[in-house]
């Protein structure tokens, strides 16, 4: 029986970071387990669907480093779920100061000095 499910361990603590495997995506070549400066990686007992041994989380000592992450060679097998780390910073526009000579882009009118190019 394999376990799909994209969170590995019960026993994992939502507050603090993890290793999140898709098992199904999972080839067994245990780059991650031999990254984990922590050791809290291992292989499941058992196999996949496709016949590979899995690598899972033990439930508890993962420091979000994230070297597992970066040695796996399959994309989307692991993901990093660490809810101590800030968003994604998004960039805001400043408000313009009364000051400030920028006018907004208008695409529809083409830049000065490119009036005869061709498209």
């Amino acid at each position: 029986m394999t376990n799909n499910s994209p969170i590995n361990s019960a026993a994992a603590d939502a507050g603090k970071p993890r290793p999140v495997i898709r098992g199904e995506e999972c080839k067994g070549c245990g780059r991650c387990i031999a990254a984990c400066p922590k050791q809290v990686l291992r292989f499941r007992a058992g196999v996949n669907v496709r016949g590979y041994k899995v690598a899972e989380y033990v439930g508890e000592g993962c420091i979000g480093c994230c070297l597992c992450f970066y040695t796996c060679p399959e994309p989307n097998t692991i993901a990093i779920h660490n809810p101590k780390r800030p968003a994604a910073a998004t960039r805001t526009a400043e408000p313009a100061s009364a000051s400030s000579t920028a006018q907004p882009l208008n695409p529809a009118t083409p830049p000065a000095g490119n009036q005869g190019a061709v498209a």
